[in-house]
């Protein structure tokens, strides 16, 4: 047979090789090797081919000028422990993949895996939702096989040597692996919680990082009426309770543990045998008034129940206290607020007394006076407007202690009795843009503002009488200072240094030597320090 020339002068030793090698010119490699244009039979179609052209460029910039590329999750897996002991399985998983669907004959170039709406192999797909229970694990290791470019098509065909597969593979079998290896070690979501394409959290990074996210601020509550110990309210589990810190830098002890939170705490004065607290039940905010032994953390309700109560104010012997009770509105029929003053005796607080009935609610801040025989108290209009009254502890008749006003309302909070008990020191903000410290007259009501020299507004103060001292806190744009007057001379003593931030619960030691404090600032959401006066020194 004659024969032809070659179409357009080609070569007919170049036409005889063709598009494909035979297994002896490619070296029985058993690769299915390309070289030269494709037939137009053979040709993928424009959106495939962009598809795969995209998908070598990409594996060709990842090889590095023929460097090993890095495998995916490697960094993860050498970094963590246990995720590196499951390397091994998940690289043997990996070469176990199934082909998918093959295709034959010198027109598809070798074995091609199809991967296409969500396509998973069977056993990969039923172990991506056993071990994580979520659906769109198959969805996450696609996206990671194709790639942004890739995925654009859902019936892109990628070969089943290629880095990106055998990447993915092994993406997805150490997936599978960890699950099966660390079986219950990942954090629990709450049934209330959904997750929707949110991998499982590793219980092990949860512990590492609760340490930056689980805040646990202390808060002062009282100092021990004899000992250099205090109670402090700390969160434990998921509600606040009584702790009790025996020295500085001491491990808490918790007193209380009730699914409730704690929302104050007290000392009974004299030898600190009972401690009062006030709790709600299922965040109702009804406190009621309990007694815990501190020796055994036993408690039993003092206050009666369907009544929100105040917290005990005791005397200076601490033998009796005083606290108010208001009726919730299933309790009361009448549909008239009254708030009730209760006096209770140590021994028997369940017997207590109604000392008087007050119209209204917003009374608060009741302090014995030094003799016992008097009460100060608070009457609340507003945030702007409030009054002061005294009231006779025996007879319960109370009268107005605060001048009326002309013009401006006029504020004042926590009353504290003088030594003596002729005056009273209070937070006022009479003719002034200030609250102040001020003091007046028990007898008379004459009022006179100290301090006068600061231009800030005072937020707290605490008296001792043994110290004969007045602290008080100044919010200075908006940091708070420690400071002190002698209640003798009415001028300023030395304060300490703190950093800045916010000081609150000012609590006086039982000797005077020193004063406690709540301090909050951007070093710590809130930790308890003490001052002590004669070393000048903070704990």
């Amino acid at each position: 047979m004659e024969a032809r020339e070659p179409p357009h002068g080609r070569p007919a030793a170049r036409r005889a090789r063709g598009p494909l090698r035979t297994a002896a010119e490619r070296g029985n490699d058993g690769r299915c090797e390309h070289r030269g244009r494709l037939p137009r039979q053979a040709r993928p179609g424009r959106r495939r081919r962009a598809s795969r052209h995209a998908l070598h460029g990409r594996e060709r910039d990842a090889r590095s000028r023929g460097r090993a590329h890095p495998r995916l999750l490697q960094p993860l897996l050498a970094a963590q422990p246990r995720l590196r002991r499951a390397l091994p399985l998940a690289r043997g998983a990996a070469r176990g993949v199934p082909g998918g669907n093959r295709r034959g004959g010198p027109e598809a170039r070798g074995a091609q895996l199809r991967l296409g709406r969500n396509r998973l192999p069977q056993p990969l797909r039923d172990g991506a939702r056993g071990a994580f229970g979520l659906a769109p694990v198959s969805r996450l290791v696609e996206r990671v096989v194709r790639g942004p470019v890739a995925a654009r098509s859902h019936r892109t065909e990628v070969a089943v040597g290629s880095p990106s597969i055998r990447r993915a593979a092994a993406a997805l079998a150490a997936a599978l692996a960890l699950a099966a290896h660390a079986q219950g070690e990942f954090l629990t979501p709450p049934p209330a919680l959904v997750l929707d394409g949110i991998p499982p959290i590793p219980a092990e990074i949860a512990a590492k990082t609760e340490a930056y996210t689980a805040f646990k601020p202390g808060r002062l509550l009282d100092w021990h009426p004899t000992k250099r110990e205090v109670l402090v309210r700390i969160r434990k589990g998921d509600a606040d309770q009584v702790h009790r810190v025996a020295e500085p830098g001491a491990a808490p002890e918790a007193l209380t543990d009730q699914p409730e939170p704690v929302s104050d705490a007290r000392y009974q004065p004299g030898a600190g045998s009972a401690i009062y607290f006030a709790r709600g039940n299922g965040g109702d905010e009804a406190f009621r008034i309990h007694r815990l032994d501190p020796a055994t953390k036993q408690s039993e309700p003092v206050s009666a129940e369907g009544r929100r109560a105040g917290m005990p104010r005791w005397n200076r012997r601490g033998d009796r206290f005083v606290y108010t009770t208001v009726p919730l509105d299933r309790a009361n029929a009448s549909r008239e607020l009254k708030t009730i003053v209760h006096l209770a005796e140590a021994g028997a607080p369940e017997k207590a007394r109604v000392l008087a009935e007050l119209p209204g609610g917003g009374w608060y801040g009741f302090t014995f006076s030094p003799d016992d025989k008097r009460l100060a108290f608070i009457e609340a209009i507003s945030a702007e407007e409030s009054h002061l009254w005294l009231m006779d502890v025996a007879t319960g008749k109370r009268r107005r202690l605060s001048p009326p006003t002309k013009g401006a309302p006029v504020h004042y909070a926590d009353p504290q009795w003088a030594p003596d008990g002729r005056s009273l020191y209070v937070v006022s903000d009479r003719g002034s843009e200030y609250r102040r410290v001020a003091v007046i007259d028990a007898a008379s009501g004459r009022e006179k503002a100290l301090a006068t020299n600061l231009k800030f507004d005072v937020e707290d103060i605490a008296i001792s009488a043994k110290a004969k001292r007045l602290a008080f806190v100044t919010n200075e744009a908006g940091a708070h200072v420690l400071r002190f007057l002698d209640l003798a001379t009415r001028k300023e003593t030395p304060r300490p240094a703190l950093v800045q931030g916010v000081i609150s619960d000012l609590r006086w030691r039982a000797d005077g030597s020193e004063i406690a404090f709540t301090h909050a600032s951007s070093r710590s959401p809130g930790d308890v320090f003490s001052y002590d006066l004669g070393a000048h020194r903070v704990t």
